[in-house]
């Protein structure tokens, strides 16, 4: 999972990689299905969208084992990240 720091990324349309479908900046997140094992269509798939840098990024990088050490310490965390997965369906990001 990466949570930028500083700078911007554009989300790819997945089949041709040429539209830009949003852009996240500081403080959005991506990648955190990548590292969860979830039932249904999500299962296996390491990812799900592709992401490029709109110039120079500084990006946090939080592996499987810290995020659930995090949702673990901090319940409050835990429930915002479990409705962004719940609506995740719903919307890009």
């Amino acid at each position: 999972m990466y949570i930028i720091k500083k700078g911007e990324v554009e989300v790819m349309e997945e089949q041709t990689f040429v539209q830009s479908i949003t852009i996240l900046s500081d403080g959005s997140c991506f990648g955190e299905l990548s590292i969860l094992n979830l039932p249904g269509k999500f299962t296996d798939n390491r990812r799900t969208q592709t992401v490029r840098t709109k110039g120079f990024v500084d990006l946090y990088v939080l592996d499987k084992k810290d995020l659930n050490r995090i949702l673990q310490d901090f319940p409050d965390a835990k429930k915002a990240y479990l409705k962004r997965l719940v609506n995740f369906d719903t919307t890009v990001v």
